[in-house]
């Protein structure tokens, strides 16, 4: 049995958990307690420590993960018996084979675009260096940012696609109920303060524009909220809402997710509650954003909606704008106002999914199929998976050295 020790750049997504859970055959996935590791958990676990000072004061000033991941080079040791390191966002420094996981290619410099521009040529020696042996992209898009972002000459036959993967829902059975027809919101489990980022005013105002019309809708919002929106949720008796994180209980999560029939997701951003959503076989309305049209397939497994026109997306060049990128104020902002073309896209949208029953139960079971068979399998990402550690574990190390956060 190979152990490969998971090395996060901050706080882990709960969604990772249930993948980490099911390693590839022959591999064990090792999480370490090492004295650096204690040393920033209170950072970690404090959402004003971790969100506030690292993610809005830091990361304008500094490359987060570039100088943690410089830091550990020295303070930090995988433990005895490791095959391979597996790297979350973020480089590894140390003489040791590791492979990277990557949502976009300025992640690594703190989703700050100006630190990957200053550092580029040390991120690119790093990712050459004959340590680092694969470069896992979570999706096409994710990949073309790498491309589109460094020098990939030394290291393009690194780079693969290898797609999150949803949990299995072996015991769960989707029962349907045509006289009710319930649609969900869901906030996020990880980071607070989501619910403009997610969409949230939007799906609320396309629900109140539905139930005009439509006297057998019911909403259930699963997400922390702003005080005066909550306060006008009060008045509707067919909105339902639930603040805690479902994510972190099995139960809640199941009761949310399987009681639904349709999941309103007009999100600013890409996120994995689509893959749980279609796990519970739920069909999507979700904006046509970065790589939810990867995920969601437009008349296949739910309906993609365009999206709003005030956000600027992209700091630069395919790249989504982050917390300490010159646009992310401007990106707070835009959201809290209610686009009004998003608002009648996701209500002509969701009123076909509304109207055909057989249509629901159609793109939900497609979308099921995905996640338990398909492209966002744990079988399939797991094979991949499996080929990649074989390698990595398997070559012999060059006596090369890359120096690191040496400015070009």
């Amino acid at each position: 049995m190979k152990r490969v020790l998971v090395e996060p750049a901050g706080r882990m997504h709960l969604f990772f958990e249930p993948m980490f859970s099911h390693p590839p055959e022959g591999y064990e996935f090792v999480f370490q307690r090492a004295p650096w590791d204690r040393l920033v958990a209170p950072i970690l676990s404090s959402d004003t420590l971790y969100f506030t000072l690292q993610r809005r004061v830091l990361s304008p000033i500094l490359p987060v993960p570039l100088v943690k991941a410089y830091l550990e080079s020295f303070l930090k040791k995988p433990p005895q018996g490791i095959d391979l390191t597996y790297a979350i966002h973020h480089l590894v420094f140390r003489k040791e084979p590791w492979v990277v996981q990557l949502e976009w290619v300025h992640q690594l410099a703190g989703f700050n675009y100006a630190h990957l521009r200053r550092f580029r040529r040390v991120v690119e020696r790093t990712l050459a260096s004959p340590y680092c042996k694969k470069i896992l992209c979570w999706c096409e898009l994710a990949k073309t940012t790498v491309l589109a972002h460094l020098n990939c000459d030394s290291f393009l036959h690194k780079i693969e696609v290898v797609p999150y993967a949803a949990p299995l829902r072996s015991g769960f059975t989707k029962t349907y109920d045509d006289g009710k027809v319930r649609m969900l919101f869901v906030g996020s489990g990880n980071t607070p303060a989501e619910f403009y980022t997610r969409g949230g005013n939007v799906a609320l105002e396309a629900f109140k524009l539905l139930s005009g019309r439509y006297d057998n809708l019911e909403l259930v919002i699963a997400s922390d909220m702003p005080r005066d929106i909550k306060k006008q949720c009060q008045g509707f008796p067919n909105i339902t809402i639930i603040e805690e994180h479902i994510s972190k209980s099995q139960e809640v999560q199941e009761r949310v997710f399987g009681c639904a029939d349709i999941l309103l997701f007009p999100a600013h951003i890409t996120a994995m509650v689509i893959l749980e959503a279609m796990s519970y076989e739920l069909p999507i309305v979700a904006t046509d954003i970065y790589a939810t049209r990867e995920i969601v397939g437009d008349g296949k497994t739910g309906f993609l909606i365009k999206p709003a026109k005030h956000v600027p997306y992209y700091v630069a060049e395919y790249l989504p704008t982050g917390p300490g990128d010159s646009l992310d104020r401007r990106f707070k902002k835009a959201m809290e106002r209610t686009d009004s073309g998003m608002v009648r896209d996701m209500v002509a949208k969701t009123a076909i999914l509304i109207e055909n029953a057989e249509l629901r139960r159609h793109m939900g079971k497609a979308g099921r199929w995905e996640v338990e068979q398909g492209k966002f399998s744990l079988q399939r990402r797991n094979e991949k998976l499996r080929q990649i550690f074989d390698e990595a574990a398997g070559l012999e190390l060059l006596p090369k050295d890359s120096r690191p956060l040496e400015r070009t």
